[in-house]
Formats: structure tokens, C-alpha cells, sequence
């Protein structure tokens, strides 16, 4: 009796703590749950440290063949976001491939067209510059590179609004059109731009962080819709939220959905979208009706655990579009620890396929998937690590809430 009593009173005082920590609300279970990446065979590793090792991206050529490392220089001095920097290029078997850099470790020769995620930043630097007062805020550019978009602002943050600009991009680079855009563009907006088709007709998205995209003709400019990635939040959306999960009313990045982290499959017209303040992640159809296909983890606490906040931190499809990669990250001054999870959708079905909760695989630069499906490369530590990749169902026991619209 005495033992039953004691393992009891054992019970209740963990679950009070763990309330008490992470919230009624919350699924603490996951959170805390350390999870390995999941290899079916050993994966080949590279030691990382004479290039620099640390959270870098990872890009695979389009033959999935090759894969190529970025790290910012040293020191980074300017705008993360678009300092060009060093490479090195590995083939699937660990081994380096020195002739794809030159003396100053920039891609050369073929290699410098191979990675389009990391590659403009040495062939296209200029266009991404601020200069004659205007801050380059989003940008993008064709597969071929002879295409080159960017959404420019005025230097004075107050300004609302700014203007789009196609470049065609050669030996002589010549501005084709520019096209303004509404007021509701507020600040130094940042964003991304890509580029799509629909039967045959060539279209520019430009999305921005926060609520709202654009589309426009690639021919002309001109803009032929604008959308949300779903139904804005309304004030009596966001009190109805704090309430439902005892948020402060005032924590307007709590209480509504605001993208941080954007990234677009072009052949299915699919944006996702991260939330900056919490877990939320929406999948929106760029083709009309502009609709929410999948929204995962809405259902989370953004409160738990307490002590500290959660956001999106990275998002990529991969696999030629089958899977979304997607990195989490949760801390603060007064969280206890940090958690970055990351997580793989099988984009067919919206069904989490691979999970891991590391503290050495940063959720900034999530694992990438090669072209094909079968390869995978994470970098943990200093450790660059590349094997077969199998997406299973066992991540649904760790299945984040999520519904589909």
C-alpha cells in the first residue's frame, strides 16, 4: 500500500511538472524525444573540419551525383543572405572533387551553373546588391540564368510599397520591364521569387514573408493576381486562439499565422509556408482557388515548452518534389534546452515519412534528398554523412497534428 502511495505520488508530481513546463495543451512526449537519424545501412562520413564544418547548406547537382558544401566567409561581414562565400563538392561516396572550386573556393568552369540554390551567389552577386537607394529584398532567377527578378525598396524603411524588375542577364544585361506594387507591401519586406509555367504561359511568383504573394507575367509584368496563404487571421481569430491555449492576447506572432520561411514546387504550384512564431506549416495551391492543401502541427501549443518560443526555421522540397523537407527550431533566454527538430513530408499523400530530434543536426540546414529519392546527405557536427534514403511509415507514431483542407 505504502508502495503503491509513494509511485502515485510519483505520478501526479510529474505530471504537475510536466504542465507545468511544457503546458496541458502541448505533446511534451515528442518534444523531448531524442530521435537518431535513421540509416538502413551505414552512411559514408566526412570529416568537415579543415573546410569549416558547422550549420552549412547543402545543395545535390541535378543528376544527384554530386553535392556541394557552403560556408560563409570569414568574417561575414554584409548580408547573410546574400555574401557570396566558400564551396567544396563531394561526390555520393565522400569523395572530394577539387576541380570543381578554383584557389578562391568558388564553383568553377560546368560547376558554377550545377547548384542553382548556392551558385548565384558568386555569378550574380551584383544583382542582389543595394545600391543608388534601393535594397534588393527578394530575388530569383530562371534555370538557365539568363532570367534574372528582383523586388527592390527604397532605403527609407518608412516607404510602403516597391517595384519589380525583370533583368535579362548576358554580356550586356538589359532591364525588359518593372512593375510596382501596392502599398500593402510594408517596410524592407523580404521574399523569394520563382518562376513557373501554366500551359505554356510563363509566370513570375514573387511571395513575401508574412501573409501575401504576388503573381505576375513573365512577358510583361503585369501583376495577375495577388493571394494569402490562407484566410488571414482576424482579431477575433487571434482572441480566440490565446484563449484556446492561455496566450498572452498581445503576442500578435503567437496568435497569427505569419510565413518566415517560404519555398515553391514549380511543376504542382505548391508554396509552403512556415509560421515565424510558431510550428504551424501551411501547403497553399498557387493555382486557383489559392487553397490550403495541408496545414501540419496547428493543433501544437506555441507556449510549450515554456521558457521559450518555436518558428519554422527552414523548408525546401526535394526528390524532384515528392518530399518537403522541413527544420524546426525552439528556444529562449529562460528555455532549459533547444530543441531542433526536422522532419520529411511525402508530398503525394502529406504523410510524415522521416523524423529526427538531434542537437547536432541544425534544423536551419535540414538534410537534403537527392533528385531521385534514394540518397541522402546531413551534416552532424563536423560530419558530413551520405547514405540511402527510405522514407517509412513508423514516423507516424511521432505524427505531428495536422489536417487537410
Amino acid at each position: 500500500m505504502c508502495i503503491w502511495v509513494k509511485s502515485r505520488f510519483l505520478t501526479v508530481c510529474a505530471l504537475l511538472i510536466t504542465n507545468a513546463l511544457f503546458g496541458a495543451d502541448s505533446r511534451p512526449a515528442e518534444v523531448m524525444r531524442l530521435r537518431e537519424p535513421r540509416w538502413p545501412s551505414p552512411p559514408v562520413q566526412v570529416s568537415l573540419n579543415r573546410f569549416g564544418g558547422g550549420c552549412v547548406p547543402l545543395e545535390f547537382s541535378p543528376d544527384g551525383q554530386l553535392l556541394c558544401a557552403w560556408w560563409l566567409p570569414h568574417p561575414p561581414i554584409g548580408d547573410y543572405n546574400k555574401l557570396p562565400g566558400l564551396a567544396s563538392v563531394f561526390d555520393i561516396h565522400g569523395s572530394s572533387v577539387p576541380e570543381a572550386t578554383d584557389a578562391k573556393g568558388q564553383l568553377a568552369g560546368r560547376f558554377a551553373s550545377m547548384f542553382s540554390d548556392i551558385a548565384w551567389r558568386w555569378r550574380f552577386s551584383y544583382f542582389v546588391q543595394d545600391t543608388n537607394g534601393w535594397k534588393v529584398t527578394a530575388w530569383g532567377f530562371s534555370a538557365d540564368y539568363t532570367v534574372g527578378v528582383r523586388f527592390v525598396q527604397p532605403e527609407r524603411k518608412d516607404f510602403a510599397g516597391g517595384k519589380v524588375e525583370l533583368w535579362h542577364l548576358g554580356q550586356t544585361n538589359w532591364l525588359s520591364w518593372s512593375t510596382a506594387l501596392p502599398e500593402s507591401v510594408n517596410g524592407w519586406t523580404r521574399g523569394t521569387v520563382w518562376f513557373f509555367d501554366v500551359s505554356g504561359s510563363p509566370f513570375v511568383l514573387v511571395a513575401f514573408n508574412g501573409i501575401t504573394g504576388y503573381v505576375l507575367s513573365q512577358e510583361d509584368g503585369k501583376v495577375i493576381e495577388s493571394f494569402t496563404y490562407g484566410k488571414p487571421d482576424s482579431p477575433a481569430d487571434a482572441e480566440a486562439r490565446a484563449k484556446r491555449f492561455h496566450l498572452d492576447p498581445e503576442d500578435y506572432g503567437a496568435n497569427s499565422f505569419s510565413a518566415g520561411i517560404l519555398a515553391f514546387e514549380p511543376s504542382r504550384k505548391l508554396l509552403a509556408c512556415g509560421d515565424s512564431s510558431t510550428k504551424r506549416l501551411r501547403i497553399v495551391a498557387v493555382d486557383k482557388p489559392h487553397r490550403v492543401l495541408f496545414e501540419a502541427n496547428s493543433e501544437d501549443n506555441p507556449a510549450g515548452p515554456r521558457g521559450g518560443t518555436w518558428s519554422v526555421a527552414s523548408g525546401h522540397f526535394d526528390g524532384n518534389g515528392r518530399y518537403l523537407v522541413v527544420g524546426y527550431s525552439f528556444g529562449g533566454r529562460l528555455a532549459s534546452k533547444q530543441f531542433e527538430p526536422i522532419e520529411i513530408y511525402d508530398t503525394g499523400k502529406w504523410r510524415l515519412v522521416w523524423s529526427v530530434n538531434n542537437p547536432g543536426i541544425c534544423s536551419a540546414q535540414p538534410p537534403r534528398v537527392s533528385p531521385d529519392g534514394k540518397v541522402m546527405a546531413l551534416i552532424r557536427g563536423d560530419v558530413l554523412q551520405i547514405g540511402p534514403f527510405v522514407a517509412g511509415s513508423d514516423a507516424a507514431s511521432h505524427s505531428p497534428s495536422h489536417s487537410g483542407k
